[in-house]
């Protein structure tokens, strides 16, 4: 294409892949390009750059700024390939101007080069012994480091022997408050003679190596091969944007500092350039089309000042920056997420995108993002829904134009907002291939609910949609029963309860889909409460509730009921939906040990009404046992563990999604001692509705478990408790008023609580003398209070 840039790739199996710009020279000004031939360097360094321009340039003029450089060698800033030596400090912006008959192009790489002033360092170890028997430092690895050396005498046989200085040509960058894997080669291979090795980093850039926390590892005990370990980059290092020292030394003999003269072995600097950059991520691709696509990213800290911009860069090839792209975006300012539509792409190309962020020690760039745009997407026209009913509806479309491409599947999307997609929808189907008009069926919708709907079909170019189309179900029948609710609900069990509706009797299905077939008059199916999989029918007769059992763990599980009068082949069935029914429940996952002995385990368990001693296995389902607890209340809680001491957390559902959430977690990683009861206290959330949740208790042997996660030792156990707003008397204790364990939330009340009194055999007594005052007193099936001093109760 006349002046315009493509791509010439060329490869062979196994040998990777060569690309380069491909140009019709054609009466063209030519394009500049360049590299240098390092970016980072000390003052005094020699730096080559390199012309890469493209379409014959027959001139060239390099510009650089600031002016403390000199061209050497004879060079000079008409060269095609200049020499240039730094004399100061600084970042350095270089632009070329090259320039033919046809005319001149330039490129600018702003802050291209960095030149470091380094701080000497306060010793230079020498190797007492050279040719140390295959010992020494053979390669090194961090970031962006990935240095191969030899021996001390391979390295440096003259003075200082064995040392070598690599600060200006082998460096990296590195972030503040960041996790690394240091990894080095210790020795020519395993069979070598042991070394211990020391590794520090000059943050101070003082010179030495004896500062608090310079010292970031230390190997235990000599060793042979390869060996890594992980350290963490101060929060805020002393020295930011300068070429500091990293120093690994290493010896036959043990190390006390890091100024040693090895015997066998040797040491080595390294360069580190600490930035406090912002800390980002680019979003996953999304709603790719022939030309555009969907991204962004996520700014999570702002690093050593505010971001003053951010966006995104995209390129046809790998590490798309702002100074190297063919696209970018700005969206504004500061930490957080943001969303790009890409746009202007063209059509099956290959893209490399990421985020970026700018403060004022730099550009950060986040993870890159890789995606390949569309080709001609099919043409298809949506049907407008017909059969509407409670849970399901009918709709279709019409592929009009395949764009020459077979339709590789086809299909409708809805969902409840608008505009639904295949990336954007809560529901499709699949309705085979090919072009020309199809039916879909819609299944597993929502009484009274309007949905949105749109055809789609895909070919290997892309996927096209039809026009949105809206259908609203009908709303349920009020005579069918409702209102299903869940309890006892633990890893392997539900028990649900419904409002009965206007039937006689009713059948209970079970599906692990959303998905049921219609009961069918004149059936009286037989029920089963252990489920085998599938639909299961689980309750047949007149009452409202059932256990269903045999379930798999972290399982959502789908609930009918139907109504129905009459018997045998007189039966009649109520179709419709109730309000509430169907729904839905998860079982709760099964946490899981790794390591078969069931010995290590909790052995007795306390919070309130609830006292268990249990056996040794790693779950038990306690759901059987149950208390009541009081929001915004404080209760002991005390654990007995086995012989070891485990680290116990727990849990409490208080929102019944069945997921043990990091905002549910009331206790975390406390240390019990084997052999011994540990008490310690939670306090119930004030906020948290009344209700019965589900409440776990998890020993581990080491802490940060989550409630679902495999373990090494320990054991879980799960129990149920009742949040209450009000006070009920169950007199298990004494017929005392003021005894907290008269009380079933274990407290006593007192002003403005709401009190109910149940007519058990220790019916409640206010002593003489004794001032009670409750907002209200509700007596149960002909109880009493016996006041023998004052009960003041405002309602």
């Amino acid at each position: 294409y006349g002046g315009t840039a493509s791509r010439l790739r060329a490869g062979t199996y196994g040998r990777g892949l060569w690309e380069t710009d491909l140009y019709f020279v054609d009466n063209q000004a030519p394009v500049a390009n360049f590299a240098a031939s390092k970016t980072i360097c000390e003052v005094g360094d020699d730096i080559k750059l390199e012309d890469l321009s493209a379409i014959s340039p027959t001139s060239w003029t390099w510009t650089i700024t600031p002016a403390t450089y000199t061209f050497i060698n004879g060079t000079n800033s008409g060269s095609q390939h200049p020499e240039v030596e730094f004399s100061a400090s600084g970042l350095y912006t270089i632009t070329l101007n090259v320039t033919n008959s046809y005319g001149s192009n330039s490129k600018t790489i702003n802050k291209y080069i960095q030149v470091f002033s380094i701080v000497a360092p306060n010793c230079t170890p020498v190797t007492q012994n050279l040719g140390g028997y295959g010992m020494g430092i053979y390669q090194v690895q961090l970031n962006t480091i990935n240095y191969y050396s030899s021996d001390a005498q391979g390295d440096n046989p003259n003075p200082p022997k064995g040392y070598l200085n690599l600060i200006s040509t082998q460096n990296t960058i590195l972030l503040a408050n960041t996790q690394y894997t240091f990894t080095a080669q210790i020795g020519h291979n395993v069979n070598s003679y042991k070394q211990y090795w020391k590794v520090y980093i000059d943050y101070n850039n003082d010179g030495d190596f004896e500062d608090a926390n310079e010292l970031i590892y230390s190997s235990p005990s000599a060793v042979a091969g390869v060996y890594s370990t992980t350290f963490t980059t101060l929060s805020n290092p002393p020295v930011v944007n300068q070429l500091i020292r990293l120093r690994i030394i290493s010896d036959y003999y043990t190390l006390s500092g890091p100024c040693d003269n090895p015997d066998y072995g040797q040491a080595e600097d390294y360069g580190i350039i600490f930035k406090n950059l912002p800390s980002l991520s680019t979003n996953n691709i999304t709603d790719i089309t022939y030309n555009s696509a969907e991204s962004g990213g996520n700014i999570t800290q702002q690093g050593g000042s505010a971001v003053i911009a951010r966006g995104l860069v995209w390129n046809i090839r790998s590490g798309a920056t702002l100074d190297n792209n063919w696209g970018y975006s700005e969206n504004g300012s500061g930490t957080g997420s943001f969303t790009v539509t890409i746009p202007a792409l063209s059509a099956n190309t290959l893209y490399y995108v990421r985020a970026y962020a700018i403060n004022s020690d730099g550009i950060a760039y986040g993870n890159e993002e890789i995606f390949t745009t569309l080709d001609q997407i099919p043409e298809v026209s949506t049907t407008t829904p017909f059969q509407v009913l409670y849970l399901t509806a009918t709709s279709g479309g019409n592929i009009t134009d395949d764009k020459g491409k077979t339709i590789l599947e086809r299909g409708v999307v809805w969902n409840t907002t608008g505009e639904p997609s295949l990336s954007s929808c809560i529901g499709k189907t699949t309705d085979g291939t090919g072009s020309g008009i199809f039916v879909s069926n819609i299944t597993g919708l929502n009484t009274n609910t309007q949905y949105y709907v749109k055809a789609y079909a895909r070919n290997s170019y892309g996927i096209g949609y039809g026009e949105e189309k809206t259908f609203t179900t009908l709303p349920e029948d009020i005579n069918q029963s409702s209102n299903i609710i869940f309890s006892e609900v633990s890893t392997s069990k539900i028990k649900l309860e419904w409002t009965n509706g206007t039937g006689a009797s009713r059948i209970v299905k079970i599906n692990n889909v959303n998905s049921f077939t219609l009961p069918v008059n004149g059936t009286n199916p037989s029920a089963n409460t252990v489920y085998a999989g599938g639909e299961q029918v689980i309750y047949n007769g007149s009452g409202n509730s059932v256990t269903v059992t045999n379930l798999n763990p972290a399982t959502t599980y789908y609930f009918h009921v139907f109504d129905y009068n009459g018997s045998g082949a007189s039966t009649v069935y109520n179709i419709a939906p109730g309000n509430g029914n169907p729904t839905s429940r998860a079982t709760y996952c099964l946490p899981t040990y790794a390591n078969g002995d069931v010995q290590t385990h909790i052995k007795g368990f306390i919070i309130n009404k609830i006292n268990n001693i249990s056996g040794s296995s790693h779950y038990t389902d306690y759901t059987n046992l149950s208390t009541a607890l009081l929001a915004g209340e404080t209760y002991d809680v005390s654990v007995e563990m086995s012989y070891n001491t485990l680290r116990v957390s727990l849990w409490i559902d208080f929102n019944d999604n069945s997921i043990f959430e990091t905002s549910e977690k009331l206790l975390s990683d406390l240390s019990c001692p084997g052999n011994h009861t540990t008490t310690t206290q939670i306090t119930i959330p004030s906020s948290v509705d009344p209700g019965s949740h589900v409440l776990r208790v998890r020993a581990a042997w080491s802490s940060g478990y989550d409630a679902c996660a495999v373990g090494n030792w320990g054991e879980a156990e799960d129990y149920m408790v009742e949040i209450k707003d009000f006070f009920t008397w169950d007199g298990s204790s004494s017929n005392n008023w003021n005894t907290g364990s008269n009380w079933d939330v274990g407290k006593v009340p007192g002003t403005g609580d709401i009190v109910e009194i149940e007519n058990v055999a220790n019916e409640p007594v206010i002593q003489v003398g004794q001032t009670v005052n409750v907002k209200k007193v509700t007596f149960l099936n002909g109880s009493e209070i016996e006041v023998n001093g004052t009960l003041n109760v405002e309602e």
